[in-house]
């Protein structure tokens, strides 16, 4: 995987990414030599539960090509900033992790990273509006675009998707000139459950999604899976 890892961020000439479900021992991996140049790579990002374990909702970036401004955590609630609450009905926290940056071009842009619950479909929809409300945040402040990037846990055949496009969000792989999903179709993989594959390149499947409320240019997307 790290081989694999280190590959893609080079050929994709990658300056940021987000990670859902990631653990400190992740962390410590994609941070490693081995993998990327901690020297050039840094990120922001805490445990749900406020401390530096459990899941993150993490926010990469290299170092070189992007500046950080500003940076943040928020958790998806009825009364953001609690970190032990939930929002109802979700099985676990869940949690925002935004920053903003600044290319040496002086070009800014805000990142949103979430992971939002899979059980309740309730809990999904509620979290938006909190999402929503930070996406306008940052926007007046900074006067930048705003990318969103998460494990949604909804098709985008969802309420969850329609409100966010609504808004104004756009989806990256339904601007991208080039698509690749590895033929899954999809972005997750189940642990091999019921895999099924195709070239069906429509996304309507996605549950890992990359929204922007303004582009910029157009390019490749694509996804990867690791188990």
């Amino acid at each position: 995987m790290k081989s694999a890892f280190r590959k893609w961020t080079a050929e994709e000439r990658v300056a940021l990414y987000g990670t859902q479900e990631c653990t400190p021992e992740h962390i410590s991996a994609l941070l490693s030599e081995d993998v990327l140049a901690p020297r050039w790579w840094q990120r922001h990002g805490t445990g749900r539960f406020g401390d530096d374990y459990e899941e993150h909702c993490c926010v990469f970036w290299n170092a070189e090509r992007l500046y950080k401004v500003d940076a943040g955590n928020e958790w998806l609630h009825d009364k953001p900033g609690h970190p032990e609450t939930h929002v109802g009905g979700a099985s676990f926290p869940r949690i925002i992790t935004w920053a903003v940056f600044s290319t040496p071009e002086c070009f800014k842009l805000a990142v949103i990273n979430t992971h939002l619950d899979w059980a309740s479909h309730a809990a999904r929809e509620k979290s938006v509006s909190t999402i929503l409300n930070m996406a306008r945040l940052l926007q007046d402040k900074w006067h930048c675009p705003v990318v969103l990037m998460g494990d949604m846990n909804s098709s985008k055949d969802d309420n969850v998707y329609r409100a966010l496009t609504r808004e104004g969000f756009r989806d990256a792989w339904n601007d991208a000139t080039c698509k690749d999903d590895g033929h899954w179709n999809r972005t997750y993989h189940d642990y091999g459950v019921g895999w099924r594959g195709g070239d069906d390149l429509s996304g309507r499947e996605h549950i890992d999604w990359v929204l922007a409320t303004a582009r910029r240019s157009q390019g490749a997307c694509g996804s990867g899976q690791c188990a």
